[in-house]
């Protein structure tokens, strides 16, 4: 995908849904100063986001459910709400 050299602006955060499987994104991220939140599972050591969020990342319902909240609330600061 080309990873965040080729965005425009640097991202405030960045979201993962799995901190295992998107270690490369985590460890960009990190090089930039970037804050992480991500979903950590038990097969995942928290310490490698920023800010962990301790659920199941396979679980579809679980991975809806975050990702609209997590969605909704930046929404909510887009628009000035707290």
């Amino acid at each position: 995908m080309g990873g965040i050299r080729k965005l425009d602006k640097m991202p405030d955060a960045i979201f993962v849904v799995d901190a295992v499987s998107e270690n490369v994104a985590i460890d960009e991220a990190k090089k930039n100063n970037i804050p992480v939140i991500g979903i950590c599972d038990v097969d995942a050591d928290p310490k490698l986001v920023d800010y962990p969020i301790p659920a199941n990342d396979d679980s579809k319902p679980t991975i809806e459910m975050i990702v609209n909240l997590v969605g909704d609330i930046i929404q909510q600061s887009k628009n000035g709400k707290k």
